[in-house]
């Protein structure tokens, strides 16, 4: 899975991707992006189980899409994680909480669903449960589908 990984972004880069799609991305959405600019566009590698990592570009298109063709995504929802092919599933950054009244709350949104679902309180504790799950899982154990506990319930990703 690392190997998929993109490099960092700079922030010039990221300032100029933000001037192109005219958004101020949240501090903590900039700091993803520092670390690592998602992953490469090979569908068969995914960071979440069933979900790429999206580049910083490709999620500000993906919101422009959202927007133009009038999804449930709202103004400051960021797709982070997602399939962009058929159907339409992504892992979002919430940062007013306009979903679950939760500002910088994770959710699952699912374009053909009726329904989406909170997934982690926060980015940060998102990320962090997916760095457990690769630090302390044998590589030979580790599936498509892996479980985090937040909310006192588990999610399976």
């Amino acid at each position: 899975m690392l190997e998929a990984l993109n490099p960092s972004l700079y922030n010039d880069q990221i300032t100029a991707l933000e001037r192109r799609y005219k958004v101020q991305l949240p501090q903590n959405i900039k700091l993803l992006y520092r670390w690592r600019n998602g992953q490469t566009a090979d569908e068969s590698v995914f960071f979440v189980s069933g979900y790429r990592f999206f580049t910083l570009e490709e999620m500000l298109l993906i919101r422009l899409d959202a927007e133009k063709n009038n999804y449930k995504l709202k103004q400051n929802q960021f797709p982070l994680f997602g399939t962009t092919t058929g159907f339409r599933s992504f892992i979002c950054y919430d940062q007013d909480g306009l979903y679950n009244h939760h500002p910088g709350e994770i959710f699952c949104y699912n374009h053909n669903e009726p329904f989406d679902e909170d997934i982690a309180p926060s980015l940060e504790s998102f990320i962090s449960a997916i760095n457990r799950y690769y630090e302390n899982t044998p590589r030979k154990l580790m599936d498509e589908d892996f479980t985090i506990y937040f909310y006192g319930t588990k999610r399976t990703y």
